[in-house]
């Protein structure tokens, strides 16, 4: 957040589309039974950056002995 609180999120499955014209999700969408939600952010862009020290010990940083 623009205050910097953590947030946390749980669910079975999380995906994070590329965009709003989403080759992934269109293709999701048109699967039978597949229940979402989409919603629009008023900025039209947003950007983020999960910070490498934020990973537990089951996803280790990239290259990390």
């Amino acid at each position: 957040t623009e205050t910097r609180e953590m947030i946390d999120v749980e669910g079975d499955l999380i995906i994070g589309a590329d965009g709003a014209y989403s080759t992934i999700r269109k293709t999701m969408m048109k699967r039978p039974g597949f229940d979402f939600s989409q919603t629009y952010i008023e900025h039209g862009y947003v950007e983020l950056n999960i910070p490498a020290q934020l990973l537990d010990d089951k996803h280790p940083e990239k290259g990390a002995t």
